[in-house]
């Protein structure tokens, strides 16, 4: 049996044919934030993380990133902008403005919490980017009450 595996513009057909649920994992560091918002990045600006409980991160998953909730793509990602990856426009140093998407979370669960890394999984319709947007929710969140 041959299996076939595809690559470049093949990749793009992929989403008529793979409905349905999928599942990803995600790793975070707590209290660092990046110019990329990943780990390849230079690290821009540190918080204090120590008060960030397990009950209060796992509270703040269920209540605010599952659901039907809108996320915005982060700059340095495969989409486009005028036929132009929005990763390639920001390294130029050009501003780039990424509107926000509705997404769907199915499912999401905490796997790991040893601060200040933590790991998720979560069950989706589409890759979300629910780890970036955390560090901002816990620091409203825990100041906020």
């Amino acid at each position: 049996r041959t299996r076939r595996m595809p690559v470049g513009s093949g990749c793009r057909l992929l989403s008529k044919f793979l409905h349905g649920t999928k599942k990803y994992t995600a790793d975070g560091l707590l209290g660092s934030e990046t110019d990329t918002e990943d780990a390849s990045g230079r690290v821009v600006a540190t918080a204090a993380y120590q008060h960030i409980t397990l009950p209060v991160f796992t509270a703040l998953l269920h209540t605010r990133f599952s659901g039907s909730i809108q996320q915005t793509p982060p700059v340095y990602s495969a989409l486009k902008r005028a036929g132009v990856r929005a990763s390639d426009l920001a390294r130029q140093g050009q501003h780039v403005e990424m509107q926000p998407r509705r997404v769907e979370v199915y499912s999401i669960v905490c796997t790991r919490f040893e601060p200040p890394q933590f790991s998720l999984g979560e069950t989706t319709r589409t890759l979300t980017q629910t780890h970036r947007h955390i560090g901002t929710q816990i620091h409203r969140h825990i100041y906020r009450h």
